[in-house]
């Protein structure tokens, strides 16, 4: 696994723990944890979103729209460039 990828991950994670700050959400968490258990499940899958959805965009939130948001403004800014 590259050193870039593990990079951008800690980024988006990051984003996301602010981003659910900034929007009240409160009911999971994003932190080092989940960012671990995402770079695990990306290196046994080998898809980034797939293995995202799994862990760290699942523990964000219990609530599927919370999660669809943190998704769309986290993650799909990022991957998408």
């Amino acid at each position: 696994m590259r050193s870039k990828t593990v990079r951008l991950m800690t980024r988006i994670v990051k984003s996301m723990a602010v981003y659910c700050r900034e929007n009240l959400i409160t009911d999971g968490c994003c932190g080092m944890r989940e960012l671990i258990s995402w770079v695990q499940s990306y290196m046994v899958c080998g898809d980034i979103r797939e293995s995202a959805r799994y862990t760290v965009l699942a523990s964000a939130s219990a609530d599927a729209e919370n999660r669809t948001e943190v998704e769309e403004s986290c993650l799909d800014t990022v991957l998408a460039a």
